[in-house]
């Protein structure tokens, strides 16, 4: 709005103001006056009056269903205060200017000292968790990229991805923090662990006895037809002249139920098939028995 001269007054449409619950027979009418951004009415005698701000001229369409709709701001009249003349409504326009340029100019100063308060306490942060601040800058980074969620996944682990996800917009606590870079240093060792894995090295059908300990073990139920079963699944790492192999194994054989992670067992049993698992390469045994592997 022009601060060296007075804005001018545009006059608009005729409309119909008030609620039927606050007056008695016809409604008054009254005329839109534009001046700047505002909008007033124009009643009897030329006297100006603010708009009420909450209604549409003494009707609240959303609240039809609580007394008809009447505004309880304006009490159904259509409109706010008295202004006066339209050489004070000119000059009530330009106070309510200069009020919103001073608030905008607040806001945005607050803005300004809110946003300078968490680029300190980020620098303050970054210093005290250098690796977790490199891990959460690095997966903000891979997505600004276009990478994938899962493609971050499959590289910092969901525990730190999740945590760093949320550290890009929020400052974490030092236990999260620490969370966070534990759970990518045991990913980054589970990658290297499954980038050395190998294959036993014989043929599929061939029965082989080997060593090694209980990574996973669990328990699931299969059914066929009325019958329900329940199937152990286990997966051993072998060591000795097999080091680096994982077999699995899965059945509903005796001996594969009851152990525990990082038991220590003899596994025997027929290669049925390679696959990868996770990146890890893993012998599927079948036909497989585990016996407890005592130490000496």
């Amino acid at each position: 709005m022009n601060t060296t001269a007075d804005p001018k007054v545009t006059y608009g449409d005729i409309v119909t103001v008030g609620h039927s619950g606050a007056y008695h027979g016809a409604l008054p009418k009254m005329r839109e006056a534009h001046i700047a951004d505002y909008t007033y009415l124009v009643g009897g005698g030329g006297k100006f009056y603010a708009t009420c701000g909450y209604c549409d001229y003494g009707v609240r369409t959303e609240f039809l269903h609580v007394d008809n709709g009447i505004c309880f701001r304006c009490f159904g009249s259509g409109h706010g205060k008295l202004i006066g003349t339209e050489a004070d409504v000119i000059r009530h326009a330009k106070q309510r200017a200069a009020r919103a340029r001073r608030a905008a100019a607040k806001r945005e100063a607050e803005a300004e000292r809110r946003l300078a308060e968490l680029a300190t306490k980020q620098a303050a942060w970054d210093a005290a968790h250098p690796e977790a601040a490199a891990i959460v800058a690095a997966v903000e980074a891979m997505q600004e990229d276009g990478a994938t969620s899962a493609d971050a996944i499959a590289k910092y682990g969901e525990t730190a991805f999740d945590i760093a996800y949320q550290g890009a917009s929020v400052l974490l606590t030092d236990a999260q923090a620490d969370l966070m870079v534990k759970a990518y240093a045991e990913h980054q060792a589970k990658l290297a662990k499954a980038a050395e894995s190998r294959y036993m090295d014989v043929d599929e059908k061939a029965k082989v006895t080997a060593t090694g300990t209980v990574v996973v073990y669990a328990t699931y139920e299969s059914n066929y037809g009325y019958t329900s079963t329940l199937n152990a699944l286990v997966v051993i790492e072998l060591d000795g002249e097999h080091e680096g192999v994982t077999v699995k194994t899965t059945g509903t054989g005796q001996t594969l139920y009851g152990w525990e992670r990082g038991d220590r067992v003899t596994v025997t049993g027929t290669v049925k098939k390679f696959e990868e698992y996770q990146g890890t390469k893993q012998t599927v045994l079948t036909r497989a028995k585990l016996t407890e592997l005592v130490a000496d």
